[in-house]
């Protein structure tokens, strides 16, 4: 995406957010955008193994450098794949600060279908799967006490474009479809869910790698500064002009636009086709 593609800065303030796979990578990025945006309180999530030192004082220098009062940061060192360490984490954030208007999930974990053993292959299912549908289980009532009571999952692209046939391909496919069950089993309670993908693979370098984090985290910041209900249950892939997503929303209520595909043969794109099983209007 070009820089006029990428959409303008926006505010976040007055928002709670929780942030998993904050200490390093694209979960910290986002992190330290959403300090940039004002959010007043954010809980970043990682676990046992991780040190949250660089996240916090990057967060810290994003503040000074944007102008605006540190937020308030909860570190939480959890297994997020486990119910029980993670409703720790989750009764801290409930005692601190009672309730979640956001919740981002940046956990993922790319397994090749044709290297890895059975145990490896099935462990990505686990993180990819498993530890989302426990993180939104958990936190789900908190954010049903939020403003904004909204889900994004950002689904990384795969490291084999060639080789779609991986454990990463077909659970991030869970991962779209998961955001679809959430916003039909709980979107009269008002809970928004959607997915969102850093942008197409390509050749990985550094630079390449730094971009994608500065424009996912910056289109997070945009797209969560107010409830978009028309992303319900969709897909977002950041190679597009978000500009242009976002000033023909009106447009895109009643079609498939940014709804996933299901072809086998290419990666899921936000432009797919095929609704799947369910209709616009059931949500």
């Amino acid at each position: 995406m070009s820089p006029s593609a990428m959409p303008p800065s926006a505010p976040c303030d007055g928002k709670t957010v929780v942030i998993t796979g904050a200490a390093n990578g694209l979960g910290q990025a986002v992190a330290i955008a959403f300090v940039a945006a004002g959010a007043d309180r954010i809980a970043i999530m990682d676990s046992f193994n991780s040190s949250f030192s660089e996240t916090l004082e990057r967060a810290s220098a994003a503040a000074i450098e944007a102008g605006r009062p540190a937020p308030e940061l909860s570190s939480l060192q959890l297994d997020v794949g486990d119910p029980a360490s993670l409703e720790n984490g989750v009764n801290q954030i409930h005692s601190r600060w009672g309730h979640v208007d956001v919740l981002i999930n940046t956990i993922s974990q790319v397994q090749p279908f044709e290297t890895s053993d059975t145990d490896a292959w099935w462990k990505t299912w686990e993180m990819n799967v498993k530890e989302a549908l426990v993180v939104a289980r958990t936190l789900l009532p908190l954010l049903l006490k939020g403003t904004d009571k909204t889900i994004v999952y950002v689904i990384p692209p795969s490291s084999s474009p060639q080789s779609p046939s991986t454990s990463h391909y077909l659970s991030e496919l869970a991962m779209m479809r998961l955001s679809e069950d959430l916003t039909l089993e709980h979107g009269n309670d008002g809970l928004l869910a959607y997915s969102l993908q850093p942008g197409s693979q390509e050749k990985q370098t550094q630079e390449s790698d730094s971009v994608k984090r500065k424009v996912a985290s910056e289109t997070l910041v945009y797209l969560i500064s107010e409830r978009r209900e028309w992303l319900a249950g969709r897909h977002v892939n950041c190679s597009e002009d978000m500009r242009g997503v976002i000033s023909r929303n009106n447009y895109w209520d009643a079609d498939d636009f940014l709804e996933l595909g299901t072809s086998v043969n290419k990666m899921p794109v936000a432009s797919g086709k095929t609704r799947g099983r369910v209709s616009r209007s059931s949500y």
